[in-house]
């Protein structure tokens, strides 16, 4: 007994397994991460370097060169990048996606290790590896503008209350995945050296900086031994406050008095830097908190929980003087987008529906592909959910399609059990024999169009990692839809399958479309006869496509509008510093202002 015979002598079975695939699919459903696009993951690694007081030139002749070198024997690079700057260099590398992550920044670090030898003097800290992996360098998804009484505190110490109150707070939030702070420099110790007081006392910048980096590292002073075990020595270090850095002994003079910082230099907690760092929000000092989300979040449940806290917990925390206001929450723009492709679908539906009424001519018939289409599409959130998938624009673009689709084997079912219903067969030995001749085609059918995809799974880079969960979305709803199309279609058949009398509408439709194939028929026997003017035709029509495609605009992914311009909008000369950005951004600022359409500017 085959599978669709089974289905219409027993079709509690056919119905329970259907309502077994939306049951799972619903519940799959609710546990789907919502998304823009597909999370992708880069692979990369950043190896970082700093001498206090390097010119970008030095660094990248005498440090960028030995990193390099330490890199390119690596396997599976794409490229690499370096900056150099004033103090502190920069090495970006981007490997591909086959690489072997773990063991190849092992190697890196390794390379490095081999190159010392190579680095200045100078160089005091050993370079730094830092993973990158999922940082594809996105611009921050959430800002919390921070407002503050210029009166009452200077931006530093509104930084320094945000970082030791509020971050980690923001930080627990499920989802956030890292936090900058703008607008202000971090305070930090600052020593001002005294030429005179140093020369009197023969002191040199280099005893206060020995003194200063033995005060404050934490050293391996030795071991205790014991018996049956051994206990390393590690001085505690007790430099945490002002105080303690200005009583700081950098040597013993002559008369065996000890040296302090204090004699010789000025300390204070100050701003890390003698230039400010300034942000503007509307042409207002502010500072600006940015967020982003982690790949595998929800970015519009972040969104709304990030909202929540900033207009309930915040207010109240928050000391008089300072407010907080989410002034971008990219979610709401994500949520937009998505409803919007939610609409598309449903009107697809709705004129997929239309259509197979029109064309079947009986509301009765017509619900047996109908009903193909839900229980498909809510299946096809079980493998989403099973494989890992979001939804996101390029997984619902498959569902919309596949809507057309998963009709087309119910529709031949239908067309093959009604043709033995016209022969005066019941309905119950129609959709036997009928559904049973066309098994093979129905599974030809599915495997045909679900093959297509494979090509897409064996790929590799963004755009495999993007239209992997289309290609895959896809390919499973065609699947759903040829199971379907053998239990429950031909247990629906058996239920529902009439002929009736025709409609007067149908009858006119059925007329018009006769006569519509009458004229189609007699195009195709003159292109037929024609041969060679409609070979040509064809050929033409091709060059001209290409040509077209030739010149078309082409991208990876469409552009969405997220609500935000990001823009490097000042690029100063070579050396220039702050002081240059903070003398023309002003000029910058009124310019933008005059678009009518901006909502808020924010200047860094």
């Amino acid at each position: 007994m085959k599978l669709p015979e089974i289905c219409i002598k027993h079709p509690v079975f056919a119905t329970v397994l259907s309502l077994l695939i939306l049951l799972v699919g619903v519940f799959s459903y609710n546990k789907l991460e919502t998304n823009l696009y597909p999370s992708y993951n880069t692979k990369s690694a950043t190896v970082s370097a700093s001498i206090s007081g390097a010119s970008a030139k030095y660094l990248s002749d005498n440090v960028a060169v030995p990193l390099i070198n330490a890199a390119k024997s690596l396997p599976d690079i794409k490229n690499l990048v370096s900056d150099c700057q004033q103090g502190s260099c920069k090495l970006t590398i981007n490997f591909k996606d086959s690489v072997d992550y773990v063991s190849v920044i092992n190697k890196l670090r390794s390379n490095i290790d081999a190159q010392m030898d190579n680095m200045p003097s100078t160089l005091i800290d050993k370079p730094t590896v830092s993973d990158d992996t999922g940082s594809s360098g996105s611009q921050p998804d959430y800002y919390i503008q921070i407002n503050y009484d210029p009166q009452k505190y200077k931006p530093s110490q509104v930084k320094d209350y945000l970082n030791n109150n509020i971050r980690n707070e923001l930080l627990r939030i499920d989802g956030v995945g890292a936090l900058w702070i703008q607008g202000a420099d971090d305070n930090n110790a600052r020593v001002w050296l005294n030429p005179n007081k140093m020369s009197d006392l023969n002191v040199t910048p280099g005893d206060v900086t020995l003194a200063l980096q033995t005060a404050t590292t934490d050293v391996n002073a030795g071991k205790i031994y014991g018996k049956d075990r051994s206990y390393a020595i590690v001085p505690e270090n007790t430099v945490d406050n002002i105080n303690a850095i200005k009583n700081l002994t950098i040597k013993i003079d002559d008369n065996k008095n000890p040296i302090r910082i204090n004699d010789v230099a000025d300390v204070a907690l100050a701003p890390s830097s003698n230039i400010p760092q300034i942000m503007r929000t509307n042409g207002k000092r502010t500072l600006l908190m940015q967020i982003l989300h982690r790949d595998s979040a929800n970015p519009i449940k972040v969104g709304h929980d990030i909202d929540k806290f900033v207009n309930v917990t915040l207010k109240k925390q928050l000391p008089d003087g300072i407010s907080a206001q989410l002034i971008y929450n990219q979610g709401t723009y994500i949520n937009k987008i998505i409803n919007k492709s939610y609409e598309t679908l449903i009107v697809a539906i709705i004129l997929v529906a239309a259509i197979i009424y029109i064309f079947m001519g009986s509301l009765r018939i017509s619900i047996i592909p109908i009903i193909t289409i839900p229980v498909c599409i809510i299946g096809t959130f079980a493998f989403m959910e099973l494989m890992g998938f979001s939804i996101n624009i390029l997984s619902l673009l498959a569902i919309i399609l596949a809507i057309g689709l998963v009709v087309d084997d119910a529709i031949v079912v239908v067309e093959n059990c009604f043709r033995y219903k016209e022969r005066g067969l019941s309905a119950y030995e129609s959709a036997i024999k009928g559904s049973n001749e066309i098994i093979l085609p129905i599974v030809s059918m599915t495997l045909t169009l679900a093959i297509v995809f494979i090509p897409i799974a064996i790929t590799e880079g963004i755009s495999a990692a993007l239209f992997k969960q289309f290609a895959f979305t896809l390919a499973f709803s065609v699947i759903i839809s040829g199971f379907i199309a053998l239990t429950l279609s031909p247990m629906m058949c058996s239920k529902l399958l009439t002929v009736n009398s025709q409609s007067n509408w149908y009858k006119k439709f059925n007329v018009q479309f006769e006569n519509l194939t009458k004229q189609y028929v007699a195009l195709l026997k003159k292109c037929i006869d024609k041969f060679k003017i409609s070979f040509t035709g064809m050929i033409v029509i091709f060059i001209l496509g290409v040509i077209v495609y030739h010149y078309m605009p082409k991208q990876l992914l469409p552009t969405e509008d997220l609500g935000v311009i990001y823009s490097s909008a000042i690029t100063p000369p070579s050396g220039a510093g702050r002081n240059y950005n903070l003398k023309y951004s002003p000029q910058l600022e009124n310019l933008i202002k005059k678009i009518k359409t901006l909502k808020l500017t924010c200047f860094f």
